[in-house]
């Protein structure tokens, strides 16, 4: 795929909500001090389900797309914070790497609640549009 090709629809509307998310899940991280949040990444990704749902998409590959587009922005500010503290630390070698292998876990659970909300969202959104009786457009259409 070439940097001028449009993407797929279920890329636009996993976009369309994942990129939103993400600052707030940041916002609430860096206030928080510790905590995740992904209740933004629900709410986002209920739009998204709703709108691809009535575009004739399934809403599921969106959410988990977009759940995964807003998580990432903050477990990578997440596993940055904290390899800022383990490297502070003076302490044996072992040590550091099985804090970071916890780290790295830790990270892989973050993107799967990520995945896991957004398809969530999604799906209650694509739900919605269906209770609707919204008719269903083929993409492209």
């Amino acid at each position: 795929m070439s940097l001028h090709t449009k993407p797929s629809p279920t890329w636009r509307y996993a976009l369309l909500a994942g990129l939103p998310a993400a600052p707030g899940a940041i916002w609430h991280y860096v206030q928080s001090g510790s905590d995740i949040e992904f209740s933004g990444i629900v709410v986002f990704t209920v739009l998204a389900g709703y709108l691809a749902k009535t575009s004739g998409l399934d809403a599921t590959p969106v959410g988990l797309r977009a759940g995964i587009v807003a998580a990432v922005p903050v477990t990578l500010w997440v596993l940055a914070d904290a390899g800022r503290s383990i490297s502070g630390f003076h302490q044996p070698g072992w040590m550091t790497v099985a804090q970071v292998f916890v780290l790295l876990v830790l990270a892989g659970v973050s993107l799967v609640g990520g995945a896991l909300s957004g398809m969530i969202g999604a799906r209650i959104g694509g739900w919605l549009a269906e209770r609707g009786d919204h008719p269903q457009s083929a993409v492209g259409s």
